[in-house]
């Protein structure tokens, strides 16, 4: 086919995809929802998160007026989700502050039941592969917004945020972190419509985007997953095999390595270093001694906006509270103890399993992806804050928009083509 055809191709799929969003109520929450996810993170966080439940009510709401029946959750999902509740529903008793933690556990709950429930939508919505154009323009959005955060130096995040002017590039990192995040599933979704030519050089601007901001956090994930995707298409099984028992060795062995020396002696000398690396090394250093005193079920939920810093050094890290340990996987076990950080590499191990279920395409993204969340949860940012919550529920949702096909369950109102 001549590249005219195959522009016209494209061109009446997507004409065709938009029309079938007009003619789905159903689908008008989460069109709504998928394009602001692109790139409202750079206006406001806040706004990105509360929006993620309120979308998906209207869809659950309008999902169970067409078709008088409710999503239910595989009883696997269940099981999972259950065990979760469960785990922080332990740690928020045995929290350094109840009360606040009440708050933490209510929100969490909420969130996890909204991914639970939304899994269990998309796996029901037939054209929900219509939502792929749409995600792909949202994310492109996004990727240029990224672009001039970091050539401007936060100039958008400085204007729509009450933060000095001087703190707009560093402040601006949440939201290139999601680009970074999003990045993958939107590639897999570009992928069902253009040449894989076209879905490279996605994954090549978004890492150099990245590159040209301060998310340390954003460009190592990034990077990690661009050589899990690439070195996947070659070694399919073998990278499988390394992300699958290397995250659970990680998320076991984490506090012990960091206990093991002082780290901080190899964390090098520029201004960078002692900027970023080193105070994030020193501070993981004192969590892992802290983990060691409580192995077994640790602080409970939020214990590190609690607990004072008695007994650390203090050389790189500054401020009398730590808020989170800066690595998802420190404050499962700082948090949780030996249970939560067994239960969360049966999770990942399980999940990598599940992934290698997959063929081709969607498996090599979908492990970037995921890799890509472990990554950057592991060197950076809170667990439980609401943005990074968030993008936690809409990644599976995003998958599922890139890899869904029809099913026999017709759309109300869609007039649509299978060709």
């Amino acid at each position: 086919m001549s590249k005219g055809g195959e522009n016209t191709g494209l061109v009446n799929t997507i004409h065709q995809d938009f029309r079938t969003i007009g003619g789905a109520p159903v689908l008008w929450p989460l069109a709504f929802l998928v394009f602001i996810s692109g790139f409202t993170s750079f206006i406001s966080l806040r706004a990105h998160g509360s929006m993620v439940p309120i979308c998906f009510f209207f869809t659950l709401a309008l999902f169970v007026f067409y078709y008088r029946e409710f999503p239910k959750p595989s009883p696997a999902l269940m099981l999972v989700w259950a065990l979760f509740v469960a785990l922080i529903g332990v740690a928020m008793v045995r929290s350094l502050d109840v009360d606040y933690a009440i708050g933490r556990f209510s929100k969490l709950v909420v969130m996890s039941s909204i991914a639970l429930l939304f899994w269990s939508l998309a796996n029901k919505i037939p054209t929900l592969s219509s939502l792929r154009p749409l995600l792909v323009i949202a994310f492109l959005i996004g990727l240029f917004l990224c672009l001039f955060e970091g050539l401007s130096d936060g100039w958008l995040y400085w204007l729509t945020h009450d933060v000095l002017r001087v703190e707009a590039t560093h402040t601006a990192n949440r939201p290139v972190v999601l680009v970074v995040l999003f990045a993958w599933p939107v590639a897999l979704a570009l992928s069902q419509l253009v040449d894989q030519k076209f879905v490279f050089l996605l994954v090549f601007l978004t890492l150099v985007a990245s590159f040209t901001t301060e998310s340390q956090s954003a460009q190592f994930g990034g990077v990690i997953a661009a050589f899990i995707l690439l070195s996947s298409k070659f070694f399919p099984r073998l990278v499988l095999w390394v992300v699958g028992a290397g995250g659970v060795l990680a998320i076991l062995a984490f506090p012990f390595v960091m206990g093991a020396a002082d780290w901080t002696r190899f964390g090098g000398t520029s201004l960078a270093a002692k900027q970023t690396i080193l105070p994030r090394l020193e501070l993981w250093q004192f969590v892992a001694q802290k983990i060691m005193e409580k192995p077994l079920l640790g602080y409970g939920l939020e214990a590190g906006r609690f607990l004072p810093l008695d007994g650390m050094i203090q050389k790189y890290f500054g401020g009398t509270r730590m808020h989170h340990p800066h690595n998802g996987i420190m404050q499962v076990w700082f948090e949780m103890g030996l249970l939560g950080a067994a239960l969360l590499a049966l999770g990942w191990g399980t999940l990598v399993y599940q992934i290698g279920r997959l063929q081709g395409l969607p498996q090599r993204y979908v492990l970037a992806g995921m890799s890509c969340i472990l990554v950057i949860s592991a060197v950076s940012h809170g667990l439980w804050q609401t943005w990074w919550v968030s993008a936690l529920v809409m990644m599976p949702f995003f998958y599922a928009i890139s890899i869904s096909s029809l099913s026999s369950i017709p759309v109300k109102g869609a007039q649509f083509s299978e060709d």
